[in-house]
């Protein structure tokens, strides 16, 4: 299973890091709760500048939305999760 899909994630019209609007485009994050997904513009995703969720919930929420976007549950993704982290 492939977390890193963004096929089916919404684009915003605003980079979640600086919030620009040029060359926006789908990205995926891992945290500890979950992969989610937002929209950068090409400059913060080139310098991998990233987002913090501001809380544990909001974390939760944004896996949480990920998991629909990808037509699965968020017991797949921890397991999809565990698996990946047992191949490096």
């Amino acid at each position: 299973m492939d977390l890193d899909d963004t096929s089916r994630c919404p684009r915003g019209d605003r980079c979640a890091t600086c919030g620009g609007g040029d060359g926006l485009a789908v990205a995926t994050v891992a945290t500890a709760v979950g992969v989610h997904c937002l929209t950068l513009c090409v400059g913060d995703r080139e310098a991998e500048r990233l987002p913090r969720p501001a809380s544990w919930t909001q974390a939760i929420e944004l896996a949480a939305a990920h998991c629909t976007h990808l037509g699965i549950d968020v017991d797949a993704m921890a397991a999809a999760m565990e698996q990946e982290g047992g191949k490096e």
